[in-house]
């Protein structure tokens, strides 16, 4: 795998000048914009390495990922690969890998953002403000200093927005997250807990797992209704792993404080989805990932490491991997 001798084929399903300058002397690039399955399955079948977009309708399916006969490797520029058919690519001996870990500081940061921007309704008064009232705006208007966060999921970005929250704003920090164990919780001064509990006690929770089948809706109307009439609730992970449908009808009764969302259950969001329309939310355009972070230089950095036969990192299905 990833001899030296060979010219990999590369192929990304948009254009990406990046890509064909970063690659363009090691291996052959192609970088068409590809909207159906169709075109998918016949751009790939003679493939070494898929670049696939994260945000995209189109997924790496089944059907795409055995016709690319050559297929060895597919790389997204995202800590997310819910678009990707893992459990294909595994079958067909493909290794898939991600960029885990890279955005972690830059999207804790917004997630951080967002619970400040609905904590003093900082978005909501600049609105007012331009549309010529000047009065302090409606609550939950409240401090965070003291308050409980309530962080789901543990990995990079969970665990570094527990830390900000902890340390930053003397928060009492509860995390659920069935995939780790109470010590990991309290190396970032935080209290394990089930997501029952988590949801009834905290004023701001911020979601940080992946998407699965597991957690898809996995806040819906009943867990909404747990909650605080005065929490906050903020998404910079995937936009399934909240009923989008529930959240808007808990919104609009004034059942939580507000909602902060930076993904959506369908990308990008319709102009004429019902979220536009409410005044207790806070929505942002996928800009977890700050400019400056290399998500796309990390996957970059990694298909070169693949193509010198080097073991890649982040890989998602190691077993896959042989030397």
């Amino acid at each position: 795998m990833g001899s030296t001798m060979e010219k990999k084929k590369v192929f990304c399903p948009h254009p990406s000048p990046r890509l064909e300058k970063a690659l363009g002397n090691i291996a052959e690039v192609r970088c068409i914009r590809t909207t159906t399955e169709e075109e998918y399955i016949e751009r790939i079948r003679d493939i070494n390495i898929l670049v696939p977009p994260s945000h995209s309708r189109l997924r790496v399916s089944r059907p795409v990922i055995e016709a690319g006969k050559s297929l060895e490797m597919i790389q997204t520029f995202s800590a997310g690969y819910e678009h990707i058919d893992v459990e294909a690519a595994t079958k067909n001996g493909i290794i898939v890998c991600n960029a885990a870990g890279v955005n972690a500081e830059s999207v804790s940061e917004l997630a951080l953002t967002l619970i400040l921007d609905l904590a003093r309704r900082v978005s909501y008064a600049d609105r007012s403000m331009r549309a010529g009232q000047f009065r302090r705006p409606p609550p939950p208007d409240m401090l965070l200093w003291g308050k409980t966060l309530g962080v789901i999921g543990l990995g990079n970005i969970g665990s570094r927005t527990a830390l900000k929250g902890r340390l930053a704003f003397n928060m009492r920090v509860l995390v659920y997250d069935p995939y780790v164990t109470s010590d990991k919780a309290e190396l970032v001064s935080a209290e394990l807990v089930d997501l029952k509990t988590l949801l009834k006690e905290s004023d701001a929770i911020s979601i940080h797992c992946a998407l699965t089948e597991k957690t898809r809706g996995l806040i819906g109307e009943e867990e909404l209704a747990l909650m605080k009439p005065t929490a906050l609730l903020v998404n910079t992970a995937r936009g399934g792993i909240i009923s989008e449908k529930a959240l808007i009808k808990c919104l609009e009764k004034r059942g939580i404080g507000g909602a902060g969302l930076d993904v959506y259950e369908e990308e990008p969001l319709s102009v004429d989805s019902p979220l536009r329309k409410l005044d207790n939310i806070v929505l942002t355009p996928i800009i977890g990932t700050a400019r400056e972070v290399p998500l796309a230089q990390a996957g970059i950095e990694n298909i070169i490491r693949f193509i010198k036969g080097q073991r890649p990192q982040r890989i998602v299905n190691p077993q896959v991997w042989k030397e």
